[in-house]
């Protein structure tokens, strides 16, 4: 009873709050090149506090409008092929505004970015280190995986372990592979089945041909994102819908046995009230580097965007990736190595058959293989109450699965060579799932300052069985998140404050074939809170297009569950995580 109570005033608080202010008001205006002449069927985009609002296309004439606006801050940006991109930050107080876009020539754009803050900024505004690799650059280098897209990216490292499909690693300015937060459509994506909790383990089967475009923010921002956003994170946009009605197909093949297909469809209804867009990928190397590199990759998403009205905004979005990969064996130590001399530490590597050898390189393993699947469903309610106040409530599930299988089969020049692959016929499988609730307001008085103010509750849970022992766990986790943003000095001086906190709460973990869990209490024990603040200064000289910016702030990595409860063996059990990091 006292559920149904509170659940029936919540409603009548946002249902009464929602109809606080009138929408009235209108954004209108013309499109014209150099000349003076009307530019048609450019495309329109408004920006509200917090995510892509609405989309239009300017007329024969030149001219558009965006009706039925509340009062508040809005970015508008104008693209047209052949001409550059442009952006105005326009704010609407009692009255419709009219404005007039001039695009020039083709050269340098002003993009919109939405990774370095909670709401859209002007890439002039922006005061911290953040780079585009926008969809036509996308199309121009014909990339298919995240990892292409960003190999040219600066202060980032990328390192592949092999062909096709094998282990990927980020490495922002230097810092671990466990460092770098993954974004999809600005909603975190990870591995809780990962030894540090990162997406390492999919990072070469995410695929990036739908993307719209993708952004990168170099540096702490896990003010913003969270944990492992300490190196800098990495967020891929998908592209909207801009049509009533299109498709796309591509097929191409290549070295390495490759088969490689795409293909998707994307529409809007004639009111724009509801967009949609299907996409798939088929990648299969069915050779690779040493023919028997088999990897394949199969990947769907849906998106569903529903806008009942200029103000309320329902995202909805599917994701589900399988792939499959042939494995190598690992290099090993020859057997019956004579031990090394005293005060000796380290060994020349020296690979066989030479004079001398001491290790086995790589070799080609016909049974040993991994599979990787996951699946993300996400859900995102988007409401412009007032002039004042906007608010996102939304929910993630996040399910990932990693299983190897290795047999004791080795390749014929493995046993030329002496080498014995120890008969390991058990599969290791590797299970996480994240369920996340978050709900996060923009507060906005005039143009100059803006604060937005987030909660997120996150359950993971982790269910994993190697070498034939399981292990479950369970974290959850309560963030609250606030940050400002004041524009100064007609808006050339952007301050950026923010500042994070993070609770933790454990479940008992449950091991099997164990006696003596040492872990059987966790849920008494008072795990430490994470704390972390962010500072960001900039100012933009506009004559010489200089901007000079100041960016001080720390990060943090949420202990993953292996890390606290970690545990090793095959006869005998080894506990080595610890529940307090």
């Amino acid at each position: 009873m006292a559920n149904h109570s509170v659940f029936s005033f919540l409603y009548w608080f946002f249902s009464t709050v929602s109809l606080m202010a009138a929408s009235g008001l209108s954004i209108s205006g013309t499109v014209l090149d150099q000349t003076g002449s009307a530019v048609p069927d450019a495309i329109l985009s408004l920006y509200n506090s917090t995510s892509l609002l609405d989309k239009t296309q300017s007329g024969r004439d030149g001219g558009f409008e965006f009706p039925s606006l509340l009062a508040g801050t809005y970015i508008l940006e104008c693209k047209k092929n052949g001409f550059q991109k442009q952006s105005q930050r326009i704010f609407l107080s009692d009255r419709a505004e009219t404005v007039k876009l001039t695009l020039e020539i083709v050269g340098l754009n002003q993009h919109v970015l939405v990774i370095a803050a909670e709401r859209p900024e002007l890439a002039t505004e922006i005061s911290k280190a953040v780079s585009l690799v926008s969809a036509e650059e996308l199309a121009d280098r014909d990339v298919v995986s995240l990892t292409e897209a960003l190999r040219q990216m600066p202060s980032l490292q990328i390192q592949q372990l092999g062909g096709p499909g094998t282990l990927t690693s980020y490495r922002f300015r230097g810092l671990r592979n466990q460092d770098t937060a993954i974004l999809l459509d600005g909603l975190r994506f990870r591995d809780a089945s990962d030894i540090q909790g990162s997406a390492r383990p999919f990072l070469s089967d995410l695929l990036v041909k739908d993307a719209g475009r993708i952004e990168v923010l170099r540096g702490a921002g896990s003010t913003l994102y969270g944990s492992n956003a300490i190196g800098g994170i990495i967020n891929v946009v998908s592209r909207e819908p801009t049509q009533p009605l299109a498709g796309s197909f591509s097929f191409q093949g290549g070295s390495l046995g490759l088969a490689q297909g795409s293909g998707g469809f994307s529409g809007q209804t004639h009111s724009k009230r509801l967009s949609y867009s299907l996409h798939a990928d088929h990648i299969n190397y069915t050779r690779g580097l040493d023919d028997h590199d088999t990897y394949r990759n199969n990947s769907g998403k849906v998106r569903i965007i529903y806008t009942p009205s200029p103000r309320v905004r329902l995202f909805a979005r599917f994701h589900v990736t399988d792939s499959f990969l042939f494995l190598n064996q690992s290099p090993s130590p020859l057997a019956n190595l004579p031990p090394l001399s005293p005060g000796q530490f380290v060994r020349k590597a020296i690979p066989f058959p030479r004079r001398d050898a001491n290790f086995y390189s790589q070799f080609d393993d016909p049974d040993s293989h991994q599979r990787n699947r996951f699946f993300n469903g996400a859900v995102r309610l988007t409401n412009q109450v007032n002039r004042v106040w906007s608010y996102t409530v939304g929910y993630q599930g996040l399910q990932t699965r990693r299983r190897f299988d290795d047999g004791p089969a080795v390749s014929a020049r493995a046993l030329e060579l002496g080498f014995q692959d120890p008969p390991t016929t058990v599969p290791n499988s590797f299970r996480g799932t994240i369920h996340e609730v978050f709900w996060r307001n923009s507060l906005s008085v005039g143009s100059a300052n803006s604060t937005n103010i987030g909660f997120d509750f996150e359950r993971v849970a982790l269910d994993q069985t190697a070498f034939g022992l399981a292990t479950q766990a369970v974290q959850r986790s309560l963030a609250f998140s606030v940050q400002n943003q004041t524009r100064l000095l007609r808006k050339r001086l952007h301050l950026h404050l923010a500042f994070q906190a993070q609770r933790y709460g454990l479940d008992a973990p449950r091991f099997s074939e164990s006696t003596d869990n040492p872990f059987a209490s966790v849920t008494d024990l008072e795990i430490p809170a994470t704390y972390n603040g962010d500072v960001s200064l900039a100012y933009f000289f506009a004559d010489s297009g200089t901007k000079v910016r100041v960016h001080a702030g720390n990060g943090y990595r949420s202990p993953s569950l292996f890390e606290r409860f970690g545990s090793s063996g095959t006869r005998f059990r080894f506990y080595f995580g610890n529940p307090l990091l």
